[in-house]
């Protein structure tokens, strides 16, 4: 993986590589980045390509998550970490995430997390070599249909991504539309976004020990009664609903 990584990344700070996209975006009236952040870095990209003109057509429109994902005040908010993916690749990150578990669950025993997604046996084994303490409270769950995913999110408290890299990260948003706060690596370039209304605690970097330091910041502020689950919902089902995307989009014109 390191080895082809270098070869695409070599490839890619060709500027050749890039040609196909611009010809690709002048046909373009408006880019939609899904956060701020994207947006600036794209902006960048293309001035250093001496496009200004396409740069003057980014604008900010998240990708909206199904309108499913509400907080539910009948189901209540356990001591729970959910993290949601494809375990088998290698984007995911899986063992800074059982990792980065194991250290939580050791110290904060009255919690338990839920891994939900493909590449349950991948996840199995990395649990499996953890103390029976703390692999007693992991559960593990297969890939579930979209429409099946709200309960879990809103029985959880915390949502956990441990990507290496994403482009807006999905399940991150469909937890805070459920009213769950989240954890990320602030580098990913939605996480910002995501923390800039007051909903979770960005890690500097992939790191385990700043992993866990960022999930132990979030559970001190459930703790603290600085977590609202009704607040954090409300904020980002009126950002991401699809009714409230495509209403953005509409706005552009």
């Amino acid at each position: 993986p390191g080895l082809r990584a270098l070869v695409k990344t070599g490839v890619a700070s060709l500027k050749v590589r890039h040609g196909g996209l611009i010809r690709h975006l002048q046909y373009a009236d408006w880019i939609l980045l899904p956060s701020t952040i994207a947006r600036q870095r794209y902006d960048r990209f293309l001035i250093s390509w001496g496009r200004p003109d396409l740069a003057a057509r980014l604008r900010v429109v998240p990708h909206p998550v199904s309108e499913k994902m509400i907080f539910d005040p009948g189901v209540p908010k356990e001591k729970q970490i959910i993290a949601v993916g494809g375990w088998h690749r290698l984007q995911k990150n899986t063992p800074a995430l059982v990792e980065t578990l194991r250290r939580v669950l050791e110290h904060a025993s009255d919690y338990h997390a839920h891994v939900i997604g493909p590449g349950t046996e991948y996840v199995e084994k990395l649990v499996s070599a953890l103390a029976a303490p703390v692999r007693q409270r992991i559960k593990i769950s297969a890939a579930l249909p979209n429409d099946q995913l709200p309960p879990h999110y809103q029985r959880s408290r915390i949502s956990f991504c441990s990507s290496y890299y994403e482009s807006f990260h999905i399940p991150t948003g469909e937890a805070l539309c459920c009213g769950c706060s989240f954890v990320g690596d602030a580098r990913i370039s939605s996480m910002p976004y995501f923390a800039s209304l007051g909903s979770g605690t960005l890690s500097c970097d992939g790191a385990v020990h700043h992993f866990a330091d960022a999930l132990f910041a979030e559970i001190e502020l459930w703790n603290s009664g600085l977590r609202t689950p009704t607040q954090i919902s409300k904020t980002w089902t009126g950002q991401l609903h699809p009714q409230k995307v495509a209403q953005k989009v509409l706005d552009l014109f």
